[in-house]
């Protein structure tokens, strides 16, 4: 495109004419090209001169700036179909527009179009210039570009920063001490109604029987220790001791749900409802158990023998309690009185098992606190 055709386009498009830093910032750019028509301008009348015929032949010169523009701007060409499709500098501006100035301010003369692209970023007059789209597009596209990087960035950078402060974790409970708190209100709601099971869970059954025999190794541990002023009562006693007690306690369960499971033919009673049931039957050997240890702390032996038969009493009756709901369920045809008596039966035997084994566990426990420790084999155990 020639300089004339663009300063026409230009005054076409703005409805002004276009100053000298704007003709020389589209110089730059390569809008135009530069008529070097004006010092061949000479050369004119020399061919004019001549006869009428080559007058018509050079038609050439047109192209001569075509060959005196190509170093100059390399990029000319891509240029020259512009005025072909008007549109076609949007479209090619777009995806080039960050690369044309590299390649542009490399050919051409570096201090030419600096100085030019200095004075109208500090001009007021590029105001109204990116309002005109299609007229500057280089000029355009700088600065939208710049405020288009600008905001994303500082979105991009605000947007995590802004989210990490404001998204509040809340703290996840523990398994212990969902544990706890569930095992918590089971106890509160077993010492109200210690029948009523509703959803049964062996956890909280397992639990109230691990507590009262831990209690209960105390008491019995810093009784015993009373009694002896401390001799043989080491981390070993202590120990055989505890496994005693949890034997004695976990035996009244398993005996009530054996006779009511396998005995009596109560499908319904599963070993998981056991543990509830029994644990909510034996609920106020907890307390007693504490009491217990009280006492044996205190050193008020006189209560402690009796407070232990209160809680292998309701442990018994606790026991009798399963196997008397197992009666009212079976579904043998047999007479009830019958089925006691066998039900009476096994748990004899599993009593007379349990104390075997708890004996050969107190004779060791014995050993180390007492020297002339008698032996429960003697005595038919």
């Amino acid at each position: 495109m020639s300089k004339q055709d663009w300063l026409d386009y230009f005054e076409a498009v703005n409805g002004r004419s276009a100053s000298a830093e704007e003709i020389a910032q589209a110089l730059a750019a390569g809008e135009f090209q530069e008529e070097v028509v004006v010092p061949e301008t000479p050369q004119a009348p020399e061919f004019v001169a001549a006869p009428t015929a080559p007058v018509e032949e050079p038609v050439a010169a047109p192209q001569a700036p075509e060959f005196v523009a190509a170093p100059a701007a390399p990029q000319a060409p891509e240029f020259v179909a512009a005025p072909a499709a008007p549109q076609a500098p949007e479209f090619v501006a777009a995806p080039v527009a960050p690369q044309a100035p590299e390649f542009v301010a490399a050919p051409a003369a570096p201090a030419a179009p600096t100085a030019p692209a200095e004075e109208p970023v500090a001009a007021p007059v590029q105001e109204p210039a990116p309002q005109a789209a299609p007229a500057n597009g280089p000029a355009f596209q700088q600065a939208p570009q710049q405020a288009y990087q600008q905001p994303t960035q500082a979105a991009y950078q605000q947007a995590p920063y802004q989210g990490q402060p404001g998204q509040p974790y809340p703290g996840q409970p523990s398994q212990f001490g969902v544990a706890v708190g569930g095992y918590w209100n089971w106890f509160l709601s077993a010492l109200k109604r210690p029948t009523a099971v509703e959803n049964p869970k062996a956890l909280n059954g397992i639990l109230q029987y691990v507590l009262t025999a831990f209690v209960l190794t105390l008491g019995t541990f810093f009784t015993a220790s009373g009694f002896t002023g401390g001799y043989g009562m080491d981390f070993r006693a202590f120990m055989l001791t505890l496994i005693s007690l949890f034997f004695s306690v976990y035996a009244f369960q398993v005996a009530g749900f054996f006779v009511r499971r396998v005995v009596l033919q109560d499908k319904e009673y599963s070993y998981g409802r056991s543990f509830e049931e029994f644990g909510r039957l034996s609920v106020y050997t907890l307390p007693l158990a504490l009491l217990a240890f009280l006492v044996g702390l205190v050193k008020v032996y006189e209560f402690y023998g009796f407070i232990n038969f209160l809680i292998f009493f309701l442990f018994f009756v606790g026991t009798c309690y399963v196997v008397h709901q197992g009666l009212n369920k079976t579904n043998f045809k047999a007479d009830k009185f019958l089925l006691l008596v066998a039900s009476s039966v096994v748990l004899l035997l599993i009593a007379i098992f349990v104390i075997y084994v708890n004996a050969r566990i107190l004779e060791q426990v014995a050993v180390g606190f007492i020297p002339s420790a008698p032996n429960f084999s003697n005595f038919g155990f």
